[in-house]
């Protein structure tokens, strides 16, 4: 009998499929001869983890409030990253510090960010996407609002390097929302949706910093801004703890069949719809344990599965044993294995230039429109604020038309083109022929440099299965805050002509390396039967 997409014919089940109501009727012989029990299920569709979320119509509610808080958290870190260029500036004044060793909040910043995308990638692998995403927002939530009132500079050292720690967890809300996605029908737009709440996060610090200036005699305030700046985050916390839902990816990668169809069919209910009885079409490696008795038939990686939840039911899990840094390294091998070496090292260097000359153009820009007072006397800051708005603006621009973009064009062409209008806007800057001509190249560089970064990123989600893509995705990030981390104390240190010429060649670059990237469009993210 032919039946709907990602559905068999309805037949007794042997115990390579789970998920059923077992009926035990006899024995089978193991792969060793050793006894093994056979299950004979009930009647049930078959189907694919991808088969079932393309039943969620889309948009729906449960996808719209997923995209909410997602969106937050990743405009979060697009705030937080344009923040630091006015926090350094006032700070300095406000303390007698200079704008060079000011550099370094950026580089604690980012330090912070290079530490804490590593260990919340691990800890969203150990106990779920959610409970990672939610503590890296708690931590962004509170330093940010302890941030406002550091006393002096080596306070606000270590309160933004917490707050670059939590923001290292800022991948994981899109890896939550990419694997919640089916291959078409929408995931190409609700991950450049995503994106495009960095290009509301930009604008908004601008103008919120320009709001303050006026009603402050054109002086910015940067500890009111720094507690508007958290308030998104504080809210988004609250709302991801009640509504937000576990990938259920996760859950099946870690043979926790039943929560991963409770999941699905919840995440169907607040949809308002309803997801008929199934049985997901599963691989032998990904059988719950406890359908086999013989534990000797267990592949490694159900080992360790079992391993992990005794740990967890005892309490005795441990972040900090050599353990949990063996299993970080085992990963970090596999994904320069040779079936992943290729696309690890081109998303590497596509993270490294685009984050380091992202972040390269937004200090560039704080440098050429500063206007505050050099005078020992007067506790001035102040920028100009009309251009700094003006240009943030590319970004929003930038995400709606990745909203078109991302549906029509390839992963590879998406990001070569990107990485060369911003890297034309740059190399043109460094003529600096006139003001209005170095306004349009910082608004087409940001405009570049937002497109590129919708279509890296759904790359990345793309390019890898469940069971690798948080950490390759943690580690792009890192390599792109040690990029940015490096760009901290580049900028001051050449004069701006140099540096636009600079940042133009590295983007010229990552136009060269993009034509090479794998093209992930439509494709299924998890190519392992689930």
């Amino acid at each position: 009998m032919k039946l709907g997409s990602g559905e068999v014919e309805q037949q007794p089940l042997m115990s390579t499929i789970v998920g059923s109501n077992p009926i035990h009727d006899g024995h089978a012989s193991g792969g060793d001869g050793s006894p093994m029990r056979k299950k004979t299920h009930h009647y049930s569709r078959i189907k694919t983890i991808d088969d079932v979320l393309s039943d969620l119509p889309i948009p729906g509610r449960f996808y719209n409030y997923m995209l909410i808080v997602c969106g937050i958290a990743y405009a979060t870190d697009a705030m937080e990253v344009n923040i630091i260029g006015y926090i350094s500036s006032c700070a300095s004044h406000e303390w007698h510090v200079s704008q060079s060793a000011m550099a370094s909040l950026s580089a604690a910043v980012f330090c912070g960010e290079l530490l804490g995308a590593p260990f919340f990638s691990h800890l969203s692998d150990i106990h779920g996407r959610k409970p990672a995403m939610i503590w890296s927002m708690i931590l962004i939530s509170f330093f940010s609002w302890i941030s406002a009132f550091a006393w002096n500079v080596y306070s606000l050292y270590i309160f933004r390097f917490i707050v670059g720690f939590g923001i290292g967890g800022a991948c994981i809300p899109f890896d939550l929302l990419a694997e919640f996605l089916p291959p078409s029908g929408g995931r190409g737009l609700y991950l450049a949706l995503a994106q495009l709440s960095w290009g509301i996060g930009t604008p908004l610090v601008a103008g919120v910093s320009w709001i303050l200036a006026v009603l402050n005699n054109n002086q910015l305030q940067w500890r009111v801004l720094t507690c508007i700046v958290a308030i998104p985050i504080t809210i988004a916390t609250i709302i991801a703890h009640i509504m937000i839902l576990e990938s259920p990816r996760f859950l099946l990668h870690n043979s926790r069949i039943e929560e991963a169809k409770e999941i699905l069919h919840s995440a169907a209910k607040i949809n308002g719809s309803v997801i008929a009885d199934f049985t997901f079409k599963i691989e032998e490696k990904y059988i719950s344990n406890n359908d086999i008795e013989d534990k000797n038939l267990l592949t490694d990686t159900q080992q360790q599965h079992q391993h992990h939840q005794q740990e967890l039911e005892q309490g005795s899990f441990n972040f900090f044993s050599w353990h949990f840094f063996e299993e970080w390294k085992e990963k970090i091998y596999e994904l320069f294995s040779p079936e992943l070496r290729l696309q690890t090292m081109q998303m590497l260097l596509i993270f490294f230039l685009g984050g380091g000359c992202y972040y390269g153009i937004i200090l560039l820009q704080n440098a050429v429109y500063d206007t505050t007072s050099t005078s020992s006397k007067e506790k001035l800051c102040s920028f100009d604020f009309y251009s700094q708005f003006l240009s943030s603006t590319s970004e929003f621009a930038g995400g709606l038309f990745s909203l078109f973009a991302i549906h029509y064009t390839s992963r590879p062409t998406g990001l070569a083109l990107a990485f060369l209008i911003a890297s034309i806007a740059m190399l043109t800057f460094s003529f600096h022929l006139n003001e209005t001509v170095d306004l349009c190249c910082f608004w087409f560089a940001r405009f570049g440099m937002i497109i590129q970064g919708t279509y890296s990123w759904a790359s990345c989600v793309e390019n890898y299965d469940t069971k690798h893509r948080a950490t390759a995705f943690a580690l792009s990030y890192a390599f792109s805050r040690i990029s940015s981390l490096l760009t901290a104390y580049l900028v001051p240190a050449v004069t701006n002509e140099h540096m636009g010429f600079i940042l133009g060649c590295c983007l010229f670059l990552g136009t060269i390396t993009s034509v090479r990237v794998q093209d992930t469009k439509d494709k299924p993210i998890d190519v392992d039967g689930m």
